[in-house]
């Protein structure tokens, strides 16, 4: 049953193989990379995929399926400077995080240049087993919530975007939500979800 097939699965990895190493408040550690500015053509409709920004900064081929599990979290505003990619990934039996921070300046309606600003390794505050379970417990990660018909925000070039890509052995699925609002309780889950991110992993979204 593919209804909250990530869900179930990731509790299941918590209770057969939970991290135990506990990582220091605010850990991190760089990743190389290439720090060019690179060029990309959109897509026929103006716009660009995120499987093109994916390809282009060398990160997992997830389209057809991840063979583990692996969760992307794109946190974009029309006006910041700074964009960021929450990676999560299960492999080897444990839990991983990524944040990686670039810049986009659109040329042209055809042409954007990407750069990568920063990329690190990162791990919860809190610990890996406490971090899933409550990303379980919120239930953003679900069928059910993206079927909701109050979902998923009002569209438009302008504002804040969150996209989100799910990946697993057999199973893809990529969601967006734009201009989530306080006004409805969707919108406040999808607030609280970035927000718990930014504490947990030590970053900041919309304030730059």
């Amino acid at each position: 049953m593919l209804k909250r097939f990530l869900l179930y699965s990731m509790t299941y990895f918590l209770l057969v193989t939970c991290n135990t190493e506990q990582k220091t408040k605010c850990y991190f550690e760089n990743i190389k990379f290439i720090p060019d500015t690179l060029r990309i053509e959109h897509s026929k409709n103006n716009d660009i995929r995120l499987s093109q920004i994916a390809s282009i900064f060398n990160l997992d081929n997830i389209d057809s399926g991840y063979n583990s599990r692996q969760i992307r979290i794109w946190l974009g505003h029309s006006l910041a400077i700074k964009h960021r990619i929450v990676i999560i990934k299960f492999k080897d039996s444990k839990w991983t995080g990524e944040v990686l921070t670039y810049t986009r300046q659109d040329l042209s309606r055809k042409i954007s240049s990407l750069k990568i600003l920063d990329y690190k390794k990162v791990a919860p505050n809190s610990g890996w087993d406490k971090f899933i379970k409550t990303i379980n417990d919120k239930e953003i990660l679900t069928e059910e919530f993206w079927k909701s018909p109050y979902c998923c925000g009002e569209g438009g070039g302008d504002g804040i975007s969150y996209d989100f890509e799910i990946a697993s052995s057999s199973t893809y699925a990529e969601h967006s939500f734009s201009n989530p609002s306080n006004q409805s309780q969707i919108g406040r889950k999808i607030m609280d979800f970035a927000s718990f991110l930014e504490t947990e992993l030590c970053f900041k979204y919309t304030k730059d």
